[in-house]
């Protein structure tokens, strides 16, 4: 793989300082350390160096230095500037220098517990040359602050940019997994209660796991169809141990997009259960409601043709008591029948 002087990509411009989040210098022997937004300048211009720069795109500065600079090609700062953060197809950029990755990640939820059911995601941008690697999100992000995070504590420890990409990845995996666990967790609860005859709490919705199973799907796919036609071209941006952990990568992504369609169809199949329990429970409500409309029936009709008041209407002059036993005696007849007729 060729090696590209930083010194020959880049604008000796001051770099924004306010807009870098993170910055690490990698040695080969799996060692790093911190670069301040000070010394970044001189750093790049380093050509011995390893780096990974961690911007926010936000940041208009940031913006108009990557554009001025040469530390990406102009076709792919514009291509950021413009991006409207939607899932596309183009996930992932050939280039003659390296490549552009455009990946999902979680967003933060803060002020929510480490298990909180948060999938909303945001799209953040890799881009990857033998020596360098430039991310940047627009908001902020699990994974990107987990492995800042990780490599402060020495839980990484990255011998190339590239293999740092990859453990940034696995990060996002990692993730991955947990979110499609408390899935699977939430789904098999619901199952439990709806099978069970109990009715789901106010604040429980099956189309909500729906939803969210979904939202997965969409967001990912794209990312994996871009994996694979990335391996298949053989592109010499990678060696072929890069490639391999992309093919890693590729069919860990597809295991998950397996799991999120079971968890989809599970979700579906359960749904369709509560609708039935709904009707089924309806349904018997309604012949409740029948029932006693077919038995008071009769004696309604009773009361009101005593209720008319004629003068020569048999039973006027009978007492009070007299009437209610006709009418127990007609109600009790009607639900005879329909015993007999085992209605009720």
């Amino acid at each position: 793989m060729a090696f590209i002087p930083l010194s020959s990509l880049i604008d000796p411009d001051k770099v924004p300082s306010d807009g870098i989040l993170f910055a690490w210098n990698i040695n080969q022997d799996g060692t790093g350390s911190e670069i301040s937004p000070d010394s970044m300048t001189d750093v790049l211009l380093n050509s011995g160096q390893s780096i990974w720069l961690h911007l926010n795109f936000s940041n208009t500065r940031v913006m108009r230095w990557l554009q001025a600079s040469q530390l990406i090609p102009d076709e792919l700062a514009e291509s950021i500037h413009n991006d409207t953060g939607e899932v596309g197809y183009d996930a992932i950029t050939e280039l003659e220098q390296g490549a552009l990755f455009h990946l999902q990640d979680f967003t933060m939820d803060f002020g929510q517990g480490s298990k909180s059911n948060n999938l909303d995601f945001e799209s953040f941008w890799c881009y990857l040359t033998p020596n360098l690697l430039i991310t940047g999100r627009l908001h902020p992000l699990k994974t990107l602050d987990r492995a800042k995070d990780q490599l402060i504590r020495g839980r990484l420890l990255p011998k190339s940019v590239h293999s740092l990409f990859h453990q940034i990845i696995d990060i996002r995996s990692v993730q991955l997994k947990a979110a499609i666990r408390r899935l699977a967790d939430r789904i098999d609860s619901l199952e439990e209660i709806i099978l069970s005859g109990n009715d789901l709490a106010a604040d429980e919705s099956i189309g909500t796991l729906r939803i969210q199973c979904n939202r997965i799907r969409r967001h990912f796919s794209a990312e994996l169809d871009a994996l694979r036609y990335l391996r298949k071209r053989n592109t010499p941006a990678f060696t072929h141990d890069d490639l391999e952990q992309l093919h890693e990568h590729s069919n860990e992504l597809t295991s998950f997009l397996e799991q999120i369609d079971s968890l989809y169809i599970r979700a579906k199949v359960l749904q369709d259960e509560q609708t039935a329990h709904v009707a089924e429970l309806n349904a018997k409500q309604l012949q409740v409601l029948s029932v006693m409309t077919v038995i008071f029936l009769p004696m309604t009709l009773i009361s009101g043709i005593m209720g008319m008041n004629m003068e020569d209407l048999p039973g006027l002059k009978g007492s009070f008591f007299e009437v209610m036993l006709v009418m127990g005696l007609a109600g009790l007849l009607v639900y005879g029948g329909l015993k007999l007729k085992r209605i009720v």
